[in-house]
């Protein structure tokens, strides 16, 4: 009997946060290298009872399945939107997929529920049985991420060397279902949820490496298992056209009622858009690229750099060179040694009248020097080739070491030049069962642009007292303070809080002391909306000044 996949056309419009979705379900998913197919209408059973075979409607045999009942997980009638679904409730519950392999090229989407998980680490949905997410792992692992946030993470190992896609700004998890794609074309890796770019960069480890073969569905055999639902999973193993992934997501977002965004594709070759710009440093985690110009084509960046996450320990200060303004750089050489693992960070550049470079960046201590970190700085005579020696600044002892024994600090802000004068603003914290209570502070000195050796340079920690830039109104989470001048001794600070809002507040007298902080409102008095993330303002040449932040 010959099989027909009859065409459905049909037409939703959605409105779905700031977009209208339209969708037409024109076709099922291509055949055309399509690897894994699992769908709910394969699903038989009882409400409730366990899943030890899934079986892939792909016809390459790559069937899911389970032999030991106790850790199948749970098929579920009526799970989203009259399908059923498989449930991943308890730990140690998975499917195997032993003969799955993930190439080179690969097309991933699956359709799952986003709840929060109950451990830190990674929660996979389709991860390679050998644990990508080990340094002696291979192959991929897609699935969310519990830190201080819920988000989604696609991770590509190499036994040795991580690398990856993250969406890691989503607080708290929506308790949706919702389509989850990686598509990797060649060397670029490209990451999207409900059909929204979340992700994407140089994702690979060569054309004729080893793809591992071998997948779990649901959990992760030296890892955190996945809380939440699996309704379908489409594996190619090729990479699919933009309008074969829109075709995908059409017949996805019909099926599950779930609203998947169109985006149009950059067809502009205007350098500011993101997928025209060129790669800066290819590493896992790179944060803060602070640059500034040796000469009118020769410039130096300090970027803070990982092979793996934000915390991992070869986090390291990355000095770099550009001498094409910026069009390309080359790495030349770290601030601190890699071997004694004090994961230098977030280092900021301050450039003099003389040409000296001055990074200032934060510090673990070694042990023996006391709980929390240094804020120290080097500087450079020759544009960033050699370094001086490390010095210290003189962070003034506050309520947090008092209360914390300790206290943790960095600075995200460019150094403030105003006249002879140099402001370097900087967050001091320590931890709280219901957040982290941070302040902000200040260095001031009035001699560093003029001075040439490190111990005639004046520091004044600003303001005076027990606190700093801080108040109860706007939570207890405030950092990355940000400053500016507003002229004569006038200093305005933004930083990010945990209220969904950007923090503000202002100093009349050079930072000796400082209005209460609020909320930063526009004229209207509606406050200015930002998550977790630290807003930046500067004052243009022509007076004007620039907020930026994220408008989430």
């Amino acid at each position: 009997m010959n099989k027909f996949f009859y065409i459905l056309t049909i037409a939703v419009a959605v409105q779905a946060g700031s977009f209208v979705f339209t969708a037409q379900a024109e076709s099922a998913p291509s055949s055309d290298g399509l690897t894994l197919w699992l769908k709910p209408e394969a699903l038989t059973g009882r409400d409730g009872e366990p899943v030890d075979h899934w079986a892939d409607s792909s016809l390459q045999k790559n069937n899911a399945t389970q032999t030991n009942t106790v850790f199948c997980p749970l098929m579920r009638k009526s799970r989203i939107n009259g399908y059923p679904a498989v449930m991943f409730e308890k730990d140690g519950q998975r499917l195997k997929l032993p003969q799955l392999n993930l190439p080179h090229e690969t097309t991933v989407f699956i359709v799952s529920f986003d709840q929060p998980q109950g451990k830190r680490g990674h929660h996979g949905l389709l991860v390679a049985d050998n644990s990508p997410y080990r340094n002696d792992g291979d192959g991929y692992g897609i699935g969310y991420h519990k830190a201080g946030y819920d988000g989604a993470v696609i991770t590509l190992s190499g036994g040795k060397k991580s690398q990856n896609l993250r969406d890691l700004c989503v607080k708290p998890a929506r308790y949706a279902w919702e389509v989850i794609t990686f598509c990797k074309q060649g060397p670029e890796g490209l990451f999207l949820r409900d059909g929204s770019w979340r992700d994407n960069l140089h994702f690979d480890r060569s054309a004729d490496a080893y793809y591992h073969t071998g997948y779990l569905l649901g959990g992760d055999v030296k890892g955190s298992d996945y809380c939440g639902g699996i309704a379908e999973v489409i594996v190619y193993g090729r990479a699919l056209s933009a309008e074969e992934v829109k075709t995908v997501h059409s017949y996805l977002s019909v099926k599950y009622n779930i609203p998947v965004a169109d985006e149009p594709e950059v067809t502009s070759t205007d350098p500011r858009f993101f997928h025209n710009g060129t790669l800066m440093l290819d590493s896992s985690y790179a944060d803060q690229p602070y640059i500034t110009k040796v000469a009118d084509k020769d410039w130096l960046a300090i970027v803070t750099a990982s092979d793996g996450q934000e915390n991992s320990a070869d986090r390291r200060m990355q000095i770099m060179r550009s001498t094409d303004a910026g069009k390309t750089w080359v790495k030349t050489c770290v601030l601190e040694p890699p071997q004694e693992n004090r994961q230098p960070s977030w280092g900021t550049i301050l450039k003099t009248p003389s040409g000296r470079i001055y990074c200032f960046y934060n510090l673990n201590r070694l042990p023996g020097e006391g709980p929390g970190f240094d804020y120290t700085y080097r500087f450079s005579d020759d544009s960033g080739t050699s370094w001086s020696e490390r010095y210290t600044l003189p962070v003034r002892k506050t309520w947090h070491n008092k209360e914390f024994n300790g206290f943790n600090s960095w600075g995200i802000d460019q150094p403030l030049v105003v006249g002879n004068t140099v402001y370097i603003s900087f967050s001091k914290f320590g931890p709280d069962s219901s957040g982290r209570q941070g302040a902000g502070f200040i260095f001031k000195s009035t001699n560093i642009l003029s001075v040439s050796a490190a111990k005639d340079i004046q520091w004044e920690m600003l303001p005076e007292g027990e606190h700093g830039i801080v108040s109860a109104r706007v939570g207890t989470l405030q950092e990355e303070h940000n400053i500016e001048s507003l002229g004569n001794d006038g200093l305005y600070c933004a930083f990010r809080t945990l209220g969904g809002y950007v923090g503000e507040s202002y100093s009349p007298d050079g930072g000796k002391t400082w209005t209460e902080p609020d909320f930063a409102r526009y004229a209207n008095g509606r406050k200015i909306k930002n998550p977790r993330a630290c807003p930046m303002v500067w004052r243009c040449e022509n007076g004007n000044y620039l907020l930026w932040f994220h408008n989430n």
